[in-house]
């Protein structure tokens, strides 16, 4: 992601990393034991305008939400909520 790269998942189906990277079109996901159907998908990276594309959706995606910034504000806001109620 913070490399401008497409990502190519292989995971178990109780991952929710197969929603995230095909919804925000970061790249494609495949179950692990799918050996075909992820040759046929890291086949689609051949197409450079394509790979190129998803890497930056990917770079966009990782500033936007997996920044040292944006995690340190969720904790203070998770911190801001919990004082509320104390």
């Amino acid at each position: 992601m913070q490399a401008s790269l497409p990502i190519m998942a292989a995971t178990d189906t109780n991952s929710d990393l197969s929603s995230l990277i095909e919804e925000n079109k970061l790249g494609h996901w495949c179950r692990s034991d799918d050996v075909e159907e992820f040759y046929l998908k890291s086949k689609l990276f051949i197409d450079k305008n394509y790979a190129n594309k998803l890497g930056s959706n990917s770079q966009n995606f990782f500033e936007k939400n997996f920044t040292s910034t944006h995690a340190v504000n969720i904790i203070l806001n998770k911190i801001k909520k919990i004082e509320k109620v104390v």
